[in-house]
């Protein structure tokens, strides 16, 4: 069978049934190969580049106070090596980040503890959470969220005071994060992947997510799950 489009006067020759496929496999090979990327960028950022962060947060806190120098360069020296594991796992298995066996309640308390003790005021208030009606996916999303703000307000926002509360009654879960730092205008295009990252979260469980800050005025992030 020739391949010819009648009625032209050339010949012209049809890509075969083979090569159709095969450009369809790149592109959708392509495609997961970026997907990839993407995701193991988010791990990173999400989980390592936390965690150094926390390590960071220790070392300052020390060389602030020799005091409590010696006690901080330990805990940072620990959280280090937790970060190596981390790199290491990532590496290996390109797995998403999991809260290990403590209950997502225990998780977010030793997070809120890691920054009241490098002398930060901050409050957890947990009420009605039943860990038995949410599913693991979505309680690391949550722990994420949580870390992922505390983290911002850490670096940005120059805060004196942040609450955390968690509260769950007739199927709903709401986490609210407010600080009393100096605030920002929501309106501006801000850097970073941060808050992309909570709202792809939110997004991907159909939650619902708002942002409430000015200049001055703090910030409070308001997040809402239907279970």
């Amino acid at each position: 069978m020739n391949n010819h489009v009648a009625g032209t006067g050339k010949a012209f020759m049809m890509p075969s049934i083979a090569e159709k496929y095969s450009k369809e496999i790149a592109k959708i090979i392509l495609s997961t190969q970026e997907k990839e990327r993407f995701e193991v960028g988010k791990e990173l950022h999400d989980n390592v580049c936390q965690m150094l962060a926390t390590v960071k947060l220790y070392l300052d806190t020390g060389l602030k106070d020799d005091s409590y120098l010696k006690e901080f360069v330990s805990m940072g020296k620990d959280m280090l090596m937790k970060s190596m594991e981390e790199l290491r796992r990532i590496s290996k298995t390109l797995a998403p980040p999991s809260l290990g066996l403590l209950p997502l309640q225990q998780s977010l308390s030793d997070l809120v503890y890691t920054i009241h003790i490098a002398r930060q005021e901050i409050y957890l208030d947990i009420d009605g959470l039943d860990e038995e009606v949410i599913h693991h996916e979505l309680k690391v999303s949550i722990y994420r969220i949580v870390q992922e703000q505390l983290n911002n307000i850490l670096k940005y926002a120059e805060a004196t005071r942040i609450d955390v509360s968690i509260h769950q009654r007739d199927g709903r879960l709401c986490i609210q994060v407010k600080d009393n730092g100096k605030g920002f205008d929501p309106g501006q295009k801000r850097a970073g992947i941060g808050i992309t990252n909570m709202i792809s979260r939110v997004n991907v469980f159909g939650g619902k997510i708002q942002i409430d800050a000015a200049p001055g005025k703090g910030c409070t992030l308001s997040v809402q799950f239907c279970l």
